[in-house]
C-alpha cells in the first residue's frame, strides 16, 4: 500500500468495524445473560437502537367468591356443607376462649340453658385442672330430629398442666341449630360409656370440681369431699415418688391425676364401678394414660397413704392397652408390692385363703364382682407374694424389665423369664409356689 492510500482526505470503511464491535457486544451480553451476571438486561435494552415501550394489557378483575345458594333450615346436601364450615368455625372461637381463659366468649357458642350449663361446668373444671391442650373438632353431621337441628359428634383433646403429653380424648355428642347467624349449640351431653378401653365419662364432665395440683400430681373431688383434698395430695405425691420407681415402658405419667369420688360418684364416674369388694381402680383413658378413682367412702385416712401407691402404681405400669389375660396376679402383686414395700407381713391375708383350698397356682384372672372381700383380699395376697418373691430374689430393675415384656409387649412369663431373670419360667415360677405355701 503506498501512502497515497494512507491519504487523509480517503474515507475509512468504518462501517463494517461498527458491525464487527455490535456484534461483539450482544454476544457478550448473550453471555451475561446466560451465565447471570448482574446489568445484563439493561445492556441488552442500551444497545437496541429501535427500542419501544411495552405495554401489558390490564389484569382482570377477580371474580367475587361464588356463594351455595341455600336456605336456613334447608337439609340437603349443600346446606350441610354450610353448616359444617359454621360448626368448624364455632369450635375454632371455643377452643380459643377456653385456653384464653375468656368465658363470656366460650360460652356465646350455646344458646339453650341445657347447653350452656354443660359449657359452663366444663370451662369451670378445666380451667380449674390447667387444661394446656384444648382441641375440638366436629364429626360427620347427620340429620336433627327437628328441622334445620343438625347432630354432630365433639372429637375433644385435651391435656392438663403441660402441653407435651398425648392428649386425652372425650368424644360428646352435640346438637346444632341452623340459624341465620350461623349454627349455634342447643344441646351437649357427656360422653358414653362404649365398648372401647377408652370410651368413658370423664368426672369434668358430670360434675363441679375442686382441684389441688402438686408437682407430680392432681387431685381432684366435689365440693362435699373438698375437705378432704389437701391430706389426698400429700398421700398422691407420696405414691407418685413409690410409682415413678416401679413405671414401666421406658415412660412416666406426665401427671398422675386422681378422682375421690363419693359413694353417688363412685356408681358413676368412668361407667362406674361394681365389685362390692373395690375401693378404688385405675382406668386407662387413652394410649398412654390412667386416672385414678377413690371411693372415699370406704377409705380411711390412715389407709390412703398405700391405697394411693397402690393405684398410682398401676397408673404407671397397666396405661393405655396392655396385656391382662392371665396375668391378674402380676398386675395386681405388683401394684401391692410397691404399696407395701418388702417389709410388710402378708400372713393374716393369705393364709386362711391358702389353707381353705388354694389351687396352687398364680390366679390368672380378678375375684368375682359379688366376692367377699377376705376372698378377694386372699386372692391379692397370692399375687403380693408371688411378685414380693421376684423382687427379692432377682432385684427390682428385673422386676420391672419382666413386667414390661409381659405387660407392655406381649410376652409370656415362658419368653420373659429367660430374659429378665436369667432363669426358665418353669423354675422361677416352682419357686413362687413354694414360698407362697411356706409363707
Amino acid at each position: 500500500m503506498s501512502s497515497a492510500d494512507l491519504d487523509s482526505s480517503t474515507p475509512y470503511p468504518v462501517t463494517a468495524r461498527r458491525s464487527t464491535a455490535r456484534r461483539l457486544v450482544l454476544l457478550l451480553v448473550a453471555f451475561a445473560l446466560i451465565v447471570g451476571l448482574p446489568g445484563a438486561a439493561a445492556a441488552a435494552y442500551a444497545f437496541r437502537s429501535d427500542r419501544h415501550s411495552i405495554v401489558l394489557p390490564p389484569m382482570p378483575t377477580p371474580s367475587p367468591k361464588p356463594t351455595i345458594p341455600t336456605s336456613v333450615g334447608d337439609t340437603t346436601a349443600l346446606r350441610m356443607l354450610v353448616v359444617r364450615d359454621g360448626v368448624a368455625a364455632a369450635l375454632t372461637k371455643l377452643a380459643g376462649a377456653l385456653l384464653a381463659h375468656d368465658q363470656e366468649t366460650y360460652l356465646q357458642v350455646a344458646t339453650s340453658p341445657g347447653a350452656t350449663a354443660m359449657l359452663r361446668r366444663q370451662y369451670r373444671n378445666l380451667t380449674a385442672m390447667r387444661a394446656s391442650v384444648y382441641r375440638v373438632n366436629a364429626g360427620a353431621l347427620l340429620g336433627g330430629d327437628k328441622p334445620g337441628q343438625w347432630k354432630v359428634a365433639l372429637n375433644i383433646d385435651v391435656c392438663f398442666v403441660r402441653p407435651d403429653c398425648v392428649a386425652v380424648r372425650v368424644v360428646e355428642p352435640s346438637v346444632w341449630q341452623d340459624t341465620a347467624d350461623g349454627p349455634r349449640l342447643i344441646a351437649l351431653s357427656p360422653s358414653k360409656t362404649g365398648s372401647h378401653a377408652y370410651e368413658n365419662t370423664h368426672p369434668w364432665e358430670l360434675a363441679d370440681l375442686y382441684v389441688a395440683i402438686g408437682p407430680r400430681t392432681m387431685v381432684a373431688a366435689t365440693a362435699s369431699l373438698r375437705g378432704r383434698l389437701p391430706a389426698a395430695l400429700a398421700a398422691a405425691e407420696q405414691g407418685a415418688a413409690k410409682a415413678d420407681q416401679y413405671a414401666v415402658g421406658g415412660r412416666m405419667p406426665d401427671r398422675y391425676r386422681v378422682y375421690l369420688a363419693s359413694k353417688g360418684e363412685w356408681k358413676t364416674w368412668f361407667g362406674g364401678q361394681r365389685a362390692k369388694w373395690a375401693i378404688g381402680y385405675s382406668i386407662s383413658t387413652g394410649p398412654f394414660s390412667a386416672e385414678v378413682v377413690l371411693n372415699s367412702a370406704e377409705i380411711s385416712a390412715s389407709y390412703l397413704p398405700g391405697v394411693m401407691r397402690h393405684e398410682l402404681t398401676h397408673t404407671a405400669s397397666a396405661y393405655g392397652t396392655y396385656y391382662w389375660s392371665n396375668n391378674w396376679w402380676l398386675i395386681e402383686g405388683y401394684a401391692e408390692a410397691a404399696e407395701h414395700g418388702l417389709t410388710w407381713d402378708a400372713t393374716s391375708v393369705t393364709r386362711r385363703f391358702v389353707d381353705s383350698g388354694w389351687n396352687g397356682k398364680l390366679p390368672g384372672i380378678s375375684p368375682a364382682d359379688n366376692a367377699s372381700v377376705a376372698a378377694a383380699n386372699g386372692r391379692y395376697g397370692v399375687a403380693f407374694l408371688a411378685v414380693y418373691r421376684l423382687e427379692q430374689r432377682f432385684g427390682r430393675a428385673a422386676l420391672v424389665d419382666f413386667v414390661n415384656r409381659v405387660l407392655r409387649t406381649g410376652q409370656t412369663p415362658a419368653s420373659a423369664a429367660p430374659l429378665s431373670f436369667h432363669a426358665g419360667w418353669a423354675t422361677v415360677q416352682a419357686d413362687l409356689i413354694r414360698f407362697i405355701k411356706r409363707y
